[in-house]
């Protein structure tokens, strides 16, 4: 199933899955940012 889904749109394939990453990367770096302020007083 996904090796079809990915011959059918291959662009829309590459886009979706960078910006998935992209939004997790930056809940990652707030996450780390919150993190060391709550620890920092």
């Amino acid at each position: 199933m996904f090796f079809r889904w990915w011959r059918g749109a291959p662009r829309s394939a590459y886009r979706r899955p960078l910006r998935l990453t992209a939004a997790m990367l930056l809940l990652a770096l707030v996450a780390l940012v919150v993190v060391i302020l709550l620890r920092s007083p």
